[in-house]
């Protein structure tokens, strides 16, 4: 039996979000790898921030508006489909978005557009990337307002004339 070709349509949302899985996966830690890093504990890391449920559901809205009419009912239909398991770190909602992802990247991967996947992926991943950039500054931001000035992580005294706050208030060494 031939899993490729004008079949691919017809097969469940859930095979082919089963497809979809593998060929993220694959895609994300290629892109970790990219990274130069050889460690295999910070190169998971890497990797299962991107192949969470809540990154996937992210990247589903960004790359709706880039999707074909015909690419979108794919990953619509794996949206919609029923998977029989929950996610257990996400909201359903948020797992449901990111079955339709993998729906409509194993439906590429089967189709043979392979490179059609690896944009769509590009897109995906730099855009949640940036996202994430950017609640880091966000973040960061906050902390500034905070403590009124720059940032200084904890347990870190702000030096006055090359004297350090607690040095100045007495409560130093």
């Amino acid at each position: 039996m031939d899993i490729r070709g004008p079949g691919v349509a017809e097969r469940s949302p859930l095979a082919l979000a089963f497809v979809g899985d593998a060929v993220l996966s694959l895609m994300i830690r290629e892109r970790a790898m990219e990274s130069g890093d050889n460690d295999a504990g910070r190169l998971t890391e890497a990797a299962a921030r991107l192949a969470s449920a809540r990154a996937q559901s992210v990247m589903y809205s960004v790359v709706a508006p880039s999707l074909s009419s015909e690419e979108a009912a794919v990953m619509r239909r794996g949206r919609n489909a029923n998977p029989r398991s929950r996610a257990k770190n996400a909201a359903v909602a948020e797992y449901r978005r990111a079955t339709g992802l993998e729906a409509l990247f194993g439906w590429l991967r089967l189709m043979g557009r392979d490179e059609r996947a690896r944009e769509l992926f590009i897109i995906c991943v730099e855009a949640y990337e940036l996202g994430e950039s950017q609640k880091a500054k966000n973040i960061q931001g906050n902390k500034r307002a905070e403590t009124g000035g720059a940032y200084r992580p904890p347990g870190k005294t702000a030096e006055i004339g090359g004297i350090g706050e607690a040095a100045k208030t007495g409560g130093g060494a």
